[in-house]
């Protein structure tokens, strides 16, 4: 959670959006946890199916309501 923390503050000052991948590659748990107690925007785990396009749309759709960072975690 430290990390991130340091990574919304980050991608808050220089209006970015910023990837964090945790380990579990079979096994999403701590990208769930850590997604949950950051507070991050997207969440990709690979017990959950995901289409990147729905991703984006998420992110550019907090974009045009005025959120000029993201945060997205991947197990």
């Amino acid at each position: 959670t430290d990390a991130v923390d340091r990574l919304i503050t980050t991608a808050d000052a220089h209006d970015r959006i910023m990837v964090l991948e945790v380990m579990g590659r079979y096994a999403g748990w701590i990208a769930l946890y850590t997604a949950i107690a950051g507070g991050v925007d997207a969440c990709l785990i690979p017990e959950i199916p995901y289409d990147l396009e729905i991703v984006a749309k998420k992110i550019k759709k907090d974009k045009a309501n005025g959120k000029d960072y993201s945060l997205v975690i991947v197990s």
